[in-house]
């Protein structure tokens, strides 16, 4: 019995109680390798524990225990098509998101702008730490929020935690100009993707604006190689009605 795993050491090792375990022994979702007839006890292999992972990942996404049965052919699990349709309920619920933060972002903008506002705020200049990015090519007439979201999507894909904020990259660097989306990565997991890339530490101009700027924007200093539109995700400036921040390098 050394090669198997008994329900109690799976129960620990996944954090997910025996009695779970036994349900979906049940409903066919996470059978056991083997079962003792003579006492009934459950065991299980390693190679099956990925299965759990699947299994709580389609439970956060609000897909109902019971209707995993029918992506189980003959105790086989069809995973292909499972994570097709986790793709498309994760796609759906990001687009919630976007869509009550457009809201909310709409709702804020008509309570708290002062009428005749400036567009813009006193230029500061700050000292901004190295931020690791996962960027994408943002072309001219692309949608911002449809590129951020296959963004959050591609670093799923690639196993990173990746998040906000998130923005627009204008990068002048190499001499010729470079147009980037952008969301924040909080852990690359030793990932090598070519799309991962820093943004450099460094003395920076800021400005707060209401709107994005225009594509292939006039640098604010002929020194200046980067400029970065971030979301501002502080609620005090929100309510200034100054949403992005342009963080020019110098």
């Amino acid at each position: 019995m050394g090669k198997y795993l008994s329900i109690g050491k799976v129960s620990k090792l996944k954090n997910v109680s025996i009695k779970s375990l036994r349900y979906y022994d049940e409903i066919g979702v996470f059978v056991p390798s083997y079962v003792n007839r003579s006492t009934n006890y459950r065991y299980y292999t390693e190679d099956q524990l990925p299965m759990l992972d699947v299994i709580s990942t389609c439970i956060e996404l609000g897909i109902p225990l019971k209707s995993l049965e029918n992506y189980v052919t003959n105790h086989v699990f069809d995973t292909d098509r499972l994570i097709a349709d986790c793709r498309r309920l994760a796609d759906d619920k990001i687009r919630g998101i976007y869509a009550s933060m457009d809201a909310l972002r709409q709702a804020a903008l008509a309570l708290s702008i002062p009428v005749n506002a400036s567009d813009k705020l006193a230029t500061v200049t700050r000292d901004c730490r190295e931020r690791t990015v996962l960027v994408s090519p943002y072309a001219k007439d692309e949608n911002l929020n449809q590129k951020i979201l296959r963004l959050l999507m591609l670093s799923q894909l690639l196993g990173i935690d990746a998040s906000y904020p998130s923005g627009i990259i204008h990068d002048y660097r190499n001499g010729a100009y470079q147009r980037l989306v952008y969301i924040t990565v909080n852990d690359r997991c030793g990932c090598l993707d070519p799309r991962i890339q820093t943004i450099p530490a460094g003395r920076y101009d800021i400005l707060t604006e209401k709107e994005h700027l225009d594509y292939h924007p006039v640098p604010s200093s002929d020194s200046a190689s980067l400029i970065l539109e971030t979301d501002i995700m502080d609620e005090t400036m929100k309510k200034e009605g100054n949403l992005y921040e342009v963080q020019s390098l110098l």
